[in-house]
């Protein structure tokens, strides 16, 4: 999903990524994480930081079914004033397995 402005044929990217996961119940499980990346971009003044933050929900209502909740957010902050967003991801899913 990374788009440069300008003439850019490839970015070098680097990533640190940290996460929590902690089981409050025997059927609930929560976690976290927060990363940081630094794209920079080839043949292009254009060089990036994304910061994102999440956090998940996940109940395990029986051995075949579960339903999981996740928020995430990341801001891009680019050299060009034009590349910056920032998004907010929710998600509902209810899971099988047989």
């Amino acid at each position: 999903n990374e788009v440069a402005v300008g003439p850019s044929i490839a970015y070098l990217s680097t990533t640190y990524w940290f996460g929590l996961e902690h089981q409050l119940q025997s059927d609930l499980l929560i976690g976290a994480n927060v990363s940081t990346r630094y794209l920079d971009y080839e043949r292009s003044r254009d060089a990036a930081d994304i910061l994102s933050v999440g956090a998940r929900a996940t109940w395990f209502i029986n051995r075949s079914f579960q339903a999981q909740a996740e928020v995430n957010f990341s801001r891009r902050d680019g050299t060009q004033s034009d590349s910056n967003f920032e998004r907010n991801i929710g998600m509902l899913r209810l899971v099988s397995s047989f």
